[in-house]
């Protein structure tokens, strides 16, 4: 039971990083869409804001807990939101390119990780630009959190 108790005093600060990683989604991948007129790409792109703001709405209607979280918590949290938008992450490629959920995942694992690996098909501009425009924007927030990790007081 306590390790349910530790759990419950970060679900409040995951999914507040989910609903503003989900705001952050949101607005641009769904312009260049529109701009490129790819607008079989509109529904697949707006799958990731909506499904990481309504489970960071779930996580933080959960009962929280008044305790310090541990060490090892805080840093399975950083985990656990790199599982949940890479998860999520993936939805794109499998709705939008027909990939398969396994690739779609490690693209998206590798955009949030900013690895810079791939899964796309030996010719990337065979993407649409909405596709191309989403990985880019995976790596750039995993680049920022890398950044300001990095220059975060110890």
């Amino acid at each position: 039971m306590d390790r349910l108790h530790q759990y419950l005093t970060l679900t409040t600060d995951i999914g507040t990083i989910l609903r503003y990683i989900g705001a952050g989604t949101c607005i641009p991948p769904l312009v260049v869409a529109l701009i490129y007129q790819e607008f079989d790409m509109l529904l697949p792109m707006a799958s990731v804001p909506v499904v990481l703001i309504c489970l960071g709405t779930v996580l933080i209607r959960l009962p929280a807990t008044d305790r310090e979280p541990r060490l090892s918590m805080s840093l399975f949290s950083v985990a656990a939101i790199w599982l949940i938008c890479a998860l999520v992450g993936a939805l794109p490629f499998v709705f939008g390119a027909d990939m398969p959920y396994i690739d779609g995942f490690f693209e998206a694992m590798s955009g949030w990780t900013d690895t810079g690996m791939t899964m796309a098909p030996p010719d990337v501009d065979a993407l649409s630009h909405t596709l191309i425009f989403w990985r880019t924007l995976m790596e750039w927030f995993g680049g920022v959190s890398e950044l300001w990790r990095s220059r975060s007081p110890s």
